[in-house]
């Protein structure tokens, strides 16, 4: 009996919604998301044209592809760099010598 109450607890605590993200985090992940963008499309070295970034209080996912694991690597940096408290890369590699 004990373990079917834990599980009901875990359960309706799994339920509770997240609030809605306040103006002030909107404006800072918008800011967030811009300044990163930037970072990237300035980048010297890598090629991040297929490299989409969403952040959400200061979580920045980052997805697309890019040609090498290098690029993957300075993606994360740069959105480190940016502010991100967390970065989720979904980035794949897309290898150039696939395509004829």
């Amino acid at each position: 009996m004990p373990l079917l109450v834990g599980c009901c607890l875990l359960l309706a605590a799994a339920c509770v919604e997240v609030p809605a993200r306040t103006a002030a985090e909107v404006a800072a992940d918008v800011a967030l998301t811009e300044r990163l963008q930037a970072s990237l499309s300035a980048d010297p070295m890598f090629y991040f044209a297929h490299v989409d970034v969403e952040a959400q209080r200061a979580v920045v996912t980052l997805n697309g592809y890019v040609q090498t694991r290098e690029a993957k690597f300075q993606a994360r940096r740069l959105a480190k760099r940016a502010g991100a408290v967390r970065v989720v890369d979904l980035i794949k590699l897309d290898r150039e010598d696939k395509h004829p």
